[in-house]
């Protein structure tokens, strides 16, 4: 069940079982030499069980190359079997890194001074082998003089299903309606401008009607972070297309800006090599959101099916009208299907294991019908055409006739975005909206203050509104935006209406935080540039809102900030958005393998827990995880592991009596801050409050009830406080020092311990840590309130055990 857990652990703990001296292995890169890089036993094969590690560190002004010349690894589903990874951002504990199974081989360069490489291997591994050379390469060094980059694909392929891995194939685009946000038909990108698709999929249409999407694999879910549209800035259409016979069905469509690649959207590679061949008894693969079945629904999940090439003389025995131009492919029960069309039909090349586009899908008369062969168009047949009509593309050739889009630029995007895909197309094209605040540009001034309002402020907006806002802050300074009235229908995730706040100024809006319901909201920007949107959905009743724009003094965006969410909450739901609550964190023991308890984040070396939950634990068995949600399926990419190297334990702690249940533990390095990895606030403000009344919420991992699983999603509820007194008639022996809670068929329960109790603070929303997990007769039961540590109670003592924190007194 915690598979990846183990896999984070034990490049944590560093404790490979295996005898060869380079599984862990540190080398510094010298300019001009070779190290070489490969698997215990090389050149024979590795042994079942291997955990290895390699990490290359190159000198200032240079970044790491890792070629790896020969990889041959059992291939399984999601490479779960046996794994070479490999991250080109130097991450020691590989939580980002690509992974790679099969055979092949491939060139990667890091993205700063180091580059990190693991080897896991299973058990009952029948053993495998790679070798690589590593050496290192002036930073900034085009990338003519590399590998050509094209037709790479993300290695993680689900074997055998349907659907694609996410991001599994960077090529891939979506032509979508901007209106409508529906699927039209798919492309593929050639270059940073270009997309190739079919003719009859333009045919007819208004360019301004349209956008391309890459990166996008779920529609509904928006599970990749690599998403984004691109406004049409031209579309050329073959000019012997034929709409009655489908001769010619090709069409290169241009965007208004560069598409920016990286290791989840890149270009496929064109088929110069193969212009020779006719491909007949080869096997492609087509890529579609397209129906599953004529007349069916669409898919929500990018799709792909293998197809046999058959021969001319096959396939014109159907269609006798059929040319060269054109090429067929029929499997039995499989085929491209209706709103397939325009995505390409991709051969991988044995010799290199590239992706080539050797065709675009075009037309068949009945979905996988029997002894029905689609048709599509055949790309070799139009390379001097694509080249001639794509000026600005940056074409180079490689080996035997390989062209392929020159290879710009890495962007890895860290943050998890859940999106819907018409708020994404909104931003992207122009607005509807007819107040003319609604796409506003503002330089905002030192001393002046300005006014982010809703259409018809201060009556409510209209249904249908889409507005955006962006300020523009001095060199030197931060913009704050001040919402001190924010009305707005409250719906689970912010799904009917939604007021978008951007820290970073995403003009697009993708990172940002979505809000609804009623409150005041207080944001400062990351940089000097904030974005703010509205989307209301067409039956809204209307709503409104009114903030305030200033600039203020820069400084480091992490000197006092605590308490912050991911504002998209799941309203009244038990499961947690993925990181909704930067703060938490799972204790971890490396020999089971599992999350045993909660804990929270006050400062980045320091871990607030219970007592009870490390008391007579082994300092070198313990690991704090955070930015974790999904314990099975990790869909967090802010996951990481700390070990821990102190345990603090409070000295008037009873085991017994669970009095000073609280610890402090010490992390080996700095927790990275971000909006999805951050601190809890330290209650100063609420020394001399009881906090009787208010409303907690707990987060946990723990059982749902005595004795039942533990739950593999980060789970909160929501409880009251109670007095002192109603507790001590439950519970006589109560300390000052303790703080009950009560809220019937509600309670944390097995495995929450040492979990924060959150306090929400009406007047700025930031999150206080008023509690620590700590005991309870039964979980939920009737009458039988929950008992935790007052953290305001032990303020001083946090203080005197944390030297070097930076803590908010807000």
């Amino acid at each position: 069940m915690f598979s990846k857990l183990l896999v984070l652990l034990f490049f944590v703990f560093e404790y490979a079982k295996t005898q060869d001296a380079n599984c862990d292995f540190r080398q510094d890169v010298e300019v001009g030499q070779t190290y070489y890089v490969y698997n215990p036993g090389y050149s024979s094969n590795y042994e079942p069980g291997v955990q290895c590690r390699w990490i290359g560190r190159c000198p200032d002004g240079y970044r790491c190359k890792l070629y790896c010349s020969e990889v041959s690894l059992p291939e399984s589903p999601s490479c779960s079997l046996d794994r070479l990874l490999i991250s080109k951002s130097g991450d020691p504990q590989l939580s980002a890194a690509e992974h790679y199974c099969g055979r092949g081989f491939m060139t990667v360069v890091s993205t700063g001074q180091t580059i990190s490489v693991g080897l896991i291997t299973s058990n009952n591994s029948p053993g495998g082998k790679f070798l690589c050379e590593l050496t290192a390469e002036r930073a900034g060094t085009s990338p003519n003089n590399r590998t050509c980059r094209c037709g790479y694909k993300k290695q993680t392929r689900i074997v055998g299903g349907e659907e694609t891995a996410v991001n599994e194939y960077p090529m891939m685009v979506a032509l979508v309606h901007s209106r409508t946000a529906e699927m039209e038909c798919g492309g593929v990108i050639i270059d940073k401008r270009y997309v190739l698709t079919a003719a009859h999929c333009l045919d007819g249409q208004q360019i301004s009607n349209l956008a391309v999407v890459v990166g996008e694999h779920n529609v509904d879910t928006g599970d990749s972070p690599a998403t984004r549209g691109y406004i049409i800035m031209d579309v050329i259409i073959h000019p012997q297309y034929s709409s009655s016979s489908y001769t010619n069905d090709i069409a290169i469509v241009v965007l208004d800006q560069d598409i920016e690649f990286g290791p989840l959207v890149g270009p496929v590679c064109l088929p110069f090599k193969f212009a020779d061949d006719d491909m007949a008894g080869d096997t492609v693969t087509v890529l579609g959101w397209g129906t599953l079945f004529i007349g069916g629904p669409v898919s929500k999940v990018l799709r792909q099916a293998d197809l046999d090439v058959i021969s001319q003389e096959q396939c014109q025995a159907k269609y006798q009208a059929l040319d060269s131009s054109q090429i067929c492919t029929y499997t039995p029960g499989k085929d491209a299907c209706q709103l397939d069309s325009g995505g390409p039909l991709l051969y991988t090349d044995p010799a290199t294991g590239l992706l080539f586009n050797v065709g675009v899908v075009s037309q068949g008369r009945l979905c996988a019908s029997r002894g029905e062969p689609g048709v599509n168009t055949r790309v070799t047949e139009y390379l001097s055409w694509i080249i001639n009509n794509t000026p600005e593309a940056d074409y180079y050739v490689m080996g035997k006739g390989l062209l392929c889009s020159k290879f710009n630029k890495v962007i890895i995007s860290k943050m998890y975005i859940k999106k819907s895909m018409f708020m994404f197309l909104f931003f992207l094209l122009e607005s509807l909206a007819q107040d003319p605040n609604c796409d506003f540009t503002q330089n905002v001034q030192p001393g002046q203050t300005y006014y982010v309002y809703s259409p018809r402020y201060p009556s409510n907006y209209p249904p249908g509104v889409q507005c955006r806002w962006i300020g523009i802050c001095p060199n030197g300074y931060r913009c704050r935006l001040y919402c001190s009235d924010i009305s707005i229908p409250q719906t689970p995730s912010c799904t009917m209406d939604r007021l978008l706040i951007s820290r970073s100024g995403d003009p697009q809006l993708i990172e940002a935080d979505y809000y609804c319901g009623r409150g005041t909201v207080t944001a400062l920007s990351t940089g000097q540039r904030i974005s703010v949107g509205l989307i209301s959905s067409y039956t809204s009743p209307g709503g409104r809102f009114m903030c305030e724009l200033t600039a203020q003094p820069g400084s480091p965006p992490d000197q006092c900030s605590c308490g912050y969410k991911k504002q998209m909450r799941i309203v009244g739901g038990v499961e947690t958005d993925v990181n909704e609550f930067p703060m938490m964190v799972g204790l971890v023991d490396r020999n089971v393998g599992q999350i045993h308890c909660g804990a929270v984040i006050i400062d980045k070396r320091y871990v607030l827990t219970a007592a009870h939950c490390v008391e007579n634990q082994n300092v070198a068995d313990l690991a704090v995880v955070v930015g974790l949600h999904d314990v099975d399926s990790n869909v967090s990419p802010a996951t990481k592991a700390f070990r821990v190297t102190r345990i603090n334990i409070h000295p008037g702690y009873s085991s017994a009596r669970y009095s000073n249940d609280i610890a402090i533990l010490t992390t080996q390095e700095d927790i990275q801050f971000g909006p999805l990895v951050g601190p809890a606030c330290l209650p100063f403000k609420f020394v001399s409050t009881d906090m009787t009344g208010t409303r907690l919420t707990v987060l946990g991992w723990g059982t749902l009830f005595p004795g039942g699983p533990v739950s593999n999603v980060l789970r909160k509820v929501d409880l009251d406080v109670m007095s002192q007194n109603q507790c001590q008639a439950k519970v006589p022996l109560l300390t000052p020092q303790q703080i009950c809670t009560y809220t019937p068929g509600k309670d944390a329960c097995q495995d929450d311990s040492g979990g924060p109790l959150l306090y929400t603070d009406l007047a700025t929303g930031l999150l206080f840590n008023i509690g620590i997990v700590s005991y309870g007769r039964f979980c939920a039961s009737q009458g039988e309130p929950g008992i935790n540590t007052r953290v305001s109670a032990y303020l001083t003592w946090i203080l005197n055990n944390t030297p070097g924190a930076n803590y908010c007194r807000k």
